[in-house]
Order: C-alpha cells, then sequence, then structure tokens
C-alpha cells in the first residue's frame, strides 16, 4: 500500500516537472514506490504457499506480464492524445491501485516470524539485514547473475525501438513489436507455472538455460531485416524471458531456504536497480562510439551470458552443500544408532529372571 502511494506521488511531482533534472528525483521516487510494491508480492506469495509455490509465483509473474503487452500501446495513445504530462496524472491513477491491492494481503504465517533476541547491536544488525547471505560465495554469484542479466535486459527494452526505427520499421509498428514480446512473455510465465511443480524439471538448471536463451536471443536480434523477422524474434524472446522470470523467486527457495526469501530476493532486486542503471549508459556509449547498435546488442547477451556461468557454479556450490549435508546427517544417524545399540545390549535382565 505504501509503494502504490509512494508511486503515484512520483507521478503527480513529475507532472509538475519544469525540467529533466527534476524528472530524475520524481521518477526515481515512482521507481521506490514500485520497487516495495513488487516485492511485497512476491514475498506474500512465496511465504503463503508451500507445496504449489512454483505455481502461485508463477501466476503471480502472468499479471505482471500483460503489463508489457498492454501498456506499450496505452501509452503511445495517451502521449499522443493527452502529451505526456496528462499521461503522468492516468499512471498515478493506475499505481493508486496498488494500495488497493494491499488491503487483499493477509498477514503472513507465524512459522515464518524470526524475532530477534540476541542483544549485542551488532549481532542485531546480522540478524534484521541478514548479513551472513552477503559473506556466502554462492549469494556474490546469485547477485552477479541478476545483475548482469538486468543490464541486458535493459539494455534491450531501451534500445529496441530506436534499433527497429533505424532499420526502417514505423514507430508504432516498434510498440506493437514490444506487444509481442508481451505475448509470450505471458504464455512463457504459464508454461511455468503448469510445469514447474513437476519432480523431474530441475529449477535450478531450467532457469539458467532460459536465460541464456533469451541473452542468445537479444544478439540475434540484429539480425532482423523485415518486420515478419522482428515479429519471430521479439516472440521467441518474449517467451524466454517470461517463462525465466517466473522462476526467480523458486530458485532464490531452492538456494537459500523460504526463511531468507525476503533478504535474498531483496538484495537481489537491488542489483536488479543497479544493473538498470548502468546497462543503458554503457549502451549508449558503445553505440555513440561505433556508430551502430551491434555493440551493443553484443554487449546486451554477452554479459547476461557471464552471469550464466556464474549461477551454474553457484548451483554447484548449493548441491556441494546438499551433499555435505546430507553425509553429516547420515553420520548423526548412524552414531545414535551405534549408542542405541550400546544401551540396549548392556540393558539388564527383567522380569521372571529378576525373580529367581
Amino acid at each position: 500500500m505504501a509503494g502504490g502511494l509512494i508511486s503515484a506521488i512520483g507521478c503527480i511531482l513529475s507532472f509538475f516537472a519544469p525540467s529533466v533534472y527534476f524528472l530524475y528525483f520524481s521518477f526515481g521516487l515512482t521507481g521506490c514506490g514500485l520497487g516495495l510494491a513488487y516485492n511485497s508480492s512476491i514475498f506474500a506469495v512465496g511465504l503463503h504457499f508451500e507445496k504449489k509455490r512454483v505455481l502461485a509465483t508463477a501466476l503471480t509473474f502472468v499479471g505482471g506480464g500483460v503489463g508489457p503487452l498492454l501498456l506499450p500501446i496505452l501509452f503511445q495513445y495517451l502521449i499522443d492524445e493527452l502529451m505526456w504530462r496528462g499521461t503522468m496524472l492516468i499512471t498515478a491513477g493506475l499505481c493508486l491501485q496498488l494500495c488497493f491491492c494491499g488491503i487483499l494481503y493477509r498477514p503472513l504465517p507465524e512459522v515464518y516470524d524470526t524475532p530477534v533476541k540476541v542483544k549485542q547491536s551488532h549481532f542485531v544488525i546480522s540478524e534484521i539485514f541478514q548479513t551472513k547471505l552477503l559473506k556466502e560465495v554462492k549469494y556474490h554469484l546469485y547477485l552477479f547473475n541478476f545483475l548482469t542479466w538486468s543490464m541486458g535486459i535493459f539494455i534491450f527494452f531501451v534500445m529496441v525501438n530506436d534499433f527497429t526505427v533505424s532499420s526502417g520499421i514505423s514507430k508504432e509498428d516498434s510498440a506493437v513489436l514490444l506487444s509481442m514480446v508481451g505475448v509470450t512473455n505471458v504464455m512463457g510465465r504459464l508454461m511455468t507455472a503448469l510445469l514447474g511443480n513437476n519432480p523431474r524439471v530441475n529449477r535450478l538448471l531450467s532457469y539458467n538455460v532460459l536465460t541464456a536463451f533469451h541473452a542468445i536471443f537479444t544478439m540475434i536480434y540484429l539480425v532482423g531485416n523485415s518486420y515478419t523477422t522482428f515479429v519471430v524474434l521479439a516472440l521467441f524472446f518474449g517467451f524466454f524471458y517470461g517463462s525465466k522470470l517466473a522462476f526467480i523467486a523458486v530458485v532464490t527457495t531452492q538456494l537459500f531456504g523460504v526463511e531468507n526469501l525476503v533478504y535474498a530476493y531483496g538484495y537481489g532486486m537491488f542489483a536488479v536497480g543497479i544493473g538498470a542503471l548502468l546497462g543503458p549508459p554503457i549502451a549508449g556509449w558503445l553505440c555513440d562510439l561505433s556508430g551502430s547498435f551491434t555493440w551493443s546488442f553484443v554487449f546486451a547477451g554477452s554479459v547476461t551470458l557471464a552471469g550464466c556461468v556464474a549461477f551454474h557454479v553457484a548451483t554447484v556450490l548449493h548441491d556441494r552443500q546438499q551433499a555435505e549435508l546430507t553425509d553429516k546427517l547420515k553420520v548423526t544417524e548412524h552414531g545414535h544408532q551405534e549408542k542405541t545399540d550400546a544401551l540396549l545390549k548392556n540393558e539388564e535382565p527383567t522380569g521372571d529372571a529378576d525373580v529367581i
């Protein structure tokens, strides 16, 4: 609810913006509000569901896929009719709907409450912010993956319209291309919702392979030379990107446990924000330096693939940790069994033998 209110205030302030520098502040305020609302929705779903967590989170992400499907066309129409300032007021009204959505959330189950009972201040800070996660190599690799795919995806969405227009596609048709991404984006999320709970599906591997594919199609987009080609590429890109997004909360839970979902995912979204800040300026610099979009899209795909390598290493470390934990449990159980057997052997006779 707070996120919806903050984002709406940011949009309203943007209506009165006297300069582009003021928009840096007002848009930033809107982004902070949307970040609060987005993370809260993922946390609520991820913590409330256990057996069907993949299905629940994937269906949640399906709603997010409807935005890229409808909003590019809607906003292009609103800008043409109301100019950008009027569009900001309409957007503020849409953001306020998040407040009504927040009313529908139930309190989280008590089983996930983790009160802090330590006295030392540095321990308190560690418990509140779960800084122990930041000491794990596995988590560093996870954050690097989030940072890199964020850089790649924001480069694509920021530059794809200019690239297609430079290739001879009209602005209106370019907006439709983004809607095409939205169509298969929703389809990919639905596929994850339907198949993600299947025990035979390796979720960590699926997430990484899907990320690699949308990185590859980012670079393949450069070969587009007609509107039909761009439509096909946009459909494939949207499908792989949407399928991967629906796995994010699930793989986070699998790697770090449901008790750390809020912290691990929250820091991950911070890394996504950093990637969104870094990616487009770097791509713009490469475009200005080379005089074409080629190196921008190659960089976007390459940096995303580098994140895939890091995530693979993280999964290897996770598997080793799980194997070591299993071995320790077996040793512990074997030790308990030996003690039990020893006690049974040393037990004195009872019953009639005692009477005699």
